[in-house]
């Protein structure tokens, strides 16, 4: 995904949602990485 000339990769969990983001140097984007339920309702987010 490139959004305002920065290159962000969204990483997959075990079921295929998106479950965090990095930017080009593998470092993890803040307030990225969420948690989800069943049937994709969000379960919980990472606090910094």
């Amino acid at each position: 995904m490139n959004k305002g000339g920065t290159l962000t990769y969204l990483h997959r969990d075990h079921l295929g949602s998106a479950s965090v983001a990095t930017d080009g140097g593998g470092n993890i984007i803040a307030n990225s990485e969420l948690a989800y339920k069943p049937f994709g309702r969000c379960w919980a987010a990472a606090q910094d």
